[in-house]
């Protein structure tokens, strides 16, 4: 049921690039931003999925920090 609802009010797939990725995990839970399936890809990098509304205000949050989304 959770999946179900997560699907339908659309999620994305982030990937994340940064000298100090941890930075934007505590980003995301300063934000309360509920991700999931967190890969790690390399020390630097990792990809995540979120909804489309947590996405929109990690990357206004996102701004300030060095990484790419």
């Amino acid at each position: 049921m959770d999946r179900a609802a997560r699907l339908l009010r659309g999620t994305l797939r982030v990937r994340v690039e940064s000298a100090f990725p941890e930075r934007v995990l505590n980003l995301c839970g300063a934000r309360d931003l509920a991700f999931w399936d967190l890969d790690w890809e390399s020390p630097t990098a990792f990809t995540c999925r979120l909804s489309r509304r947590d996405w929109h205000t990690l990357r206004r949050a996102a701004a300030n920090l060095d990484c790419t989304l």
